[in-house]
């Protein structure tokens, strides 16, 4: 009995963690004039987690802190 309870309890502890490793970032995405580009995509390098800026070119992605720090952006 004692066992199992060690066992969910670290279990419980190490889901804990994994779920506090991610940040919420905001950013805005402006061209070379300054004007807002809506539609790009923003991309956490090496972990897939994406996000797209809106009409005024604002976007939140919710990045892994144990990950790359590199945010890639791309629009066509």
């Amino acid at each position: 009995m004692f066992k199992r309870l060690t066992a969910f309890v670290g279990a419980l502890f190490l889901t804990l963690s994994i779920f506090a490793q991610t940040r919420s970032i905001n950013g805005r995405v402006v061209n070379a004039t300054g004007q807002p580009v809506k539609g790009a995509t923003v991309v956490q390098k090496n972990t897939g987690t994406t996000s797209r800026t809106n009409e005024e070119g604002n976007f939140t992605i919710n990045v892994n802190t144990s990950a790359s720090n590199i945010l890639v952006v791309s629009s066509v």
